[in-house]
Formats: C-alpha cells, sequence, structure tokens
C-alpha cells in the first residue's frame, strides 16, 4: 500500500495553506524518534516526505498561522530527527481553523473499523447540518483514516480570551454530541495544535482486515472558503454550561441543592444519564420538555462538575 498520495496532498496544501504559507510538519513513529521539517509549498514536502521511512508512522501538519520566523530553524525545507524545537503555542499568530475531530472509541493503539468509521461519518453530517443552522459557513470535510474531521475556516487572533473561546465551542460540541461510541476531542484548542496531513496512510497498529489502515482525505471543500464569524463562535460557546446560576428568590431555585434528577421524574420525563469522565452528567431526554413532538435524542440536558445546567434541542 503507497504511504501517501501526491494528488491529495496537493490539494490539502493548496485550502489549508494557500498562497504560500508557512506550514510545519511531523511525522510521528510508534517506536522511534519523531521528525520535523518546515515547509511553505506542497512540492517540497512530498520530495521530502519519499525520502523518510515510511514504516509504522503517522504524519501531521499545523493548523493554524505559524510565525514566519520559524522557517529559520534547522527543519527549513527538511526533515529533522528530534528537533531541539518546534512550532509552540507562543509563535502562532492566529487562529485559522476550528477543527471538530470525531474519534470512535476503541481500543488503544488500533485502527477503527468499518462500522466506527460509519458511525462517525453519521455523526459528522448531524454536526455539519446543526452548525448551519446556527449560522457557520461550511467547512471543509475530511476522513482522517479513523474518523472525521470538520475544518471550520475562522480568524482569530492568538490570545487567552481567544483561546478559552475556541475551548468552550468545542466543549459545547462535545457535550451536544459526544456518546460512548464517538467521541469529540476537546483538547484540540491549542493555537499549536496538529492534525492529519490529508493525503497519508493512517498506520495505528497492524493493517488487518478487520481494522485496516486507511488513506487520509479531503472529502469535500465548500465551492468558497468563508471564515465563520466570531458571533457565531460565542453563540456556540455559550450552549456551554459554565458557571452556576445564582439563586433566584421568586421561584426559590437554588443550584446547589436543585435536584434535576428528581425534577425530570416529577415532571415525567423519560432519559438516560450518562455520567462522562470530567464528572459531568449529560441527559438525553426522551422528548423535548417544550414540544413532545421532539424526540429521539434531540434534546439534552447537560450539568456540570460546577453545577451549572444547560439546555439544548435541536429542534
Amino acid at each position: 500500500m503507497d504511504f501517501f498520495d501526491e494528488k491529495e496532498i496537493k490539494k490539502t496544501i493548496s485550502v489549508m495553506k494557500p498562497d504560500g504559507q508557512l506550514f510545519e510538519v511531523r511525522v510521528i513513529y510508534g517506536n522511534a524518534p519523531a521528525l520535523s521539517g518546515y515547509f511553505t509549498d506542497a512540492d517540497t514536502l512530498i520530495d521530502n516526505l519519499r525520502r523518510i521511512n515510511h514504516r509504522d508512522c503517522n504524519v501531521y501538519i499545523t493548523l493554524n498561522q505559524i510565525n514566519t520566523a520559524c522557517y529559520s530553524r534547522s527543519q527549513r525545507d527538511v526533515f529533522y530527527k528530534s528537533p531541539k524545537t518546534s512550532t509552540k503555542d507562543g509563535e502562532i499568530d492566529g487562529y485559522d481553523w476550528l477543527m471538530i475531530d470525531l474519534d470512535p472509541n476503541r481500543v488503544t493503539g488500533v485502527s477503527s473499523s468499518a462500522t466506527e468509521l460509519a458511525a462517525a461519518h453519521q455523526l459528522g453530517n448531524k454536526i455539519y447540518l446543526a452548525l448551519k443552522n446556527l449560522g457557520f459557513e461550511k467547512p471543509i470535510c475530511a476522513d482522517s483514516g479513523n474518523g472525521v474531521h470538520l475544518l471550520y475556516r475562522i480568524s482569530l487572533d492568538n490570545n487567552p480570551e481567544r483561546t478559552a473561546l475556541v475551548k468552550r465551542c468545542l466543549q459545547a460540541l462535545d457535550m451536544l454530541f459526544s456518546d460512548s461510541t464517538i467521541k469529540i476531542d476537546v483538547s484540540n484548542h491549542n493555537p499549536s495544535r496538529i492534525c492529519k496531513l490529508y493525503g497519508t496512510l493512517a498506520q495505528k497498529g497492524s493493517n488487518t482486515q478487520e481494522r485496516p489502515h486507511r488513506m487520509s482525505r479531503i472529502t469535500m471543500i465548500p465551492d468558497t472558503i468563508k471564515a465563520t464569524d466570531i458571533s457565531y463562535l460565542e453563540k456556540l460557546a455559550k450552549m456551554y454550561p459554565d458557571e452556576p446560576e445564582k439563586p433566584q428568590v421568586y421561584n426559590h431555585y437554588s443550584p446547589n441543592t436543585f435536584d434535576l434528577d428528581g425534577w425530570l421524574q416529577k415532571y415525567g420525563i423519560e432519559y438516560k444519564a450518562d455520567v462522562r469522565g470530567d464528572k459531568a452528567v449529560k441527559y438525553v431526554l426522551d422528548h423535548c420538555p417544550f414540544d413532545a413532538n421532539h424526540t429521539g435524542k434531540d434534546a439534552v440536558i447537560f450539568k456540570s462538575p460546577s453545577g451549572a445546567i444547560g439546555f439544548h434541542c435541536f429542534h
């Protein structure tokens, strides 16, 4: 099986890093030192990929705008083994992409099965429609080989406030959509984040019939790639409950003593509670409490570890 698809890599660079934008590529091996290189064009990158050991490795690219001074590092237009330095958060000039990474839950160190990958695509379609209805522009859609990526063009400065905004957007999506089958990676908020270099082979574990190695690829590119306005990012971020509500005298509501489970049972709302790793609880409702016609996991309540409660219905 070929290690990379030259045409796919050129397409990836043309849409993600247009006009000679600087990017870093890292080659990460299972049991060998990683490689790093800085490039500004696909041809030079491909020429270097031909020269490396392709066995048991995965290739990644930086998502966001790198300070151009990084191009003067030792790994300029060439891969270096275990370089002294690679791109840090403070060396990113701004956010270019919000990456939503849908990864199937599975045993560590193995590729996804066909069934798991299909479930990721199904959930990706649901998120695509939900964000479209929220006002987001069309994303680049990609198959990482083991999961699904939605890349939304954004244009944000790199500062703590914007990093917090991106993080809360991913937390909101994780709250609304992650389940026992597919997980949205909330760690993809930091500015120097890397993602799969589409057009390279995803090699996790052994290449078996049940869990094969697959070529990553971009599956959809909008006719025009437009940046989603920050107001829609803020709208999404606000869906994630962060700070508990203040006590309300008029209805005797206290966030510290409110029994959400008891309230749902009192009003006859069937639900399935999912206790998450961060000790938050997601309640998937049998129907929306405001419209019983809204069924099929469309309404959810989320209680964060702080006690804050959020609600959303996709209708």
